[in-house]
Parts: structure tokens; sequence; C-alpha cells
């Protein structure tokens, strides 16, 4: 195979190449080391309450957060609020708690609930969509 590099090209390379002028290139600095957390990371959509509380927001997309963690044992009321008119989160529903409750817009609705060692209770729109859930920790 008989390959042709146009001379303004051959050129050009050579120039840039060859400047006498330039000093050579300082080298890159170090990336410093990343400090590691102590603690574990939380997912990216989760909440833990605030005086007993977590307001949870009904939108287009689901319920945020989509994940709430409380201490097991402790009371919790978690405020609903719906943000947006066509969503199918117009009422929220606890299957393993037999708790369903309309979510009217832009008013908020109490629910509280008490967060078990046993496993995370789950939350969803009427349609089982959008699910959700409060997972219980350790007591502190």
């Amino acid at each position: 195979m008989n390959l042709r590099i146009p001379a303004f090209l051959l050129a050009a390379g050579v120039v840039a190449g060859c400047s006498s002028n330039s000093a050579p290139a300082a080298p890159a600095p170090a990336a410093a080391p990343v400090a590691q957390k102590a603690e574990a990371p939380k997912a990216p959509d989760a909440a833990t309450p605030t005086d007993g509380k977590v307001v949870v927001h009904a939108t287009a997309d689901g319920f945020t957060p989509s994940r709430i963690e409380a201490e097991a044992g402790k009371p919790l009321t978690l405020v609903f609020i719906r943000d947006v008119e066509k969503t199918c989160m117009t009422s929220v529903v606890f299957p393993d708690l037999g708790i369903e409750k309309d979510l009217p817009l832009h008013e908020e609705v109490a629910i509280q609930i008490e967060p078990k060692a046993e496993g995370p209770i789950t939350f969803q729109c009427p349609m089982g969509m959008g699910k959700s859930a409060v997972v219980a920790l350790p007591k502190s």
C-alpha cells in the first residue's frame, strides 16, 4: 500500500514540532489522594427524618424521596404533597399496612407509621407504580 502525505501537511508537522523558542512542557501535577468517607453512602434519593417527619412529593415521575431511612421502632410522620396535576400519584397506598389516602393537589396529607426492623414498608401509587419505601435502620 502506497501512502502519500501532502507536502503542506508534512511541513506543518515539522514546523509545529521543531519550534526552537518553546520551553519544554512542565509535567502535570500529581493528583491529590481522595479521602475516604467513614459513613456508608446513602442511596441517591434517600432521606432521613427531621423532627420525626419527612416531606414526600408526588411528582409526574413518582415519589421523592423514593427511599426514607428511619430508626426502627420510632414513630414517623410522612407528609405527602402532590405537586402536579397530571400524574397517577393521586393517592398513596401502603399495601402491607392497609392504608390508602387521596393526595389532593398542593395539599399536605400526613400519615404516621412506625418502621420495624423486619423489613421495609413500601408505598406506591394506586396502580402499583412509583414504588418507594421506608427502610428501618437499627436503633442508635
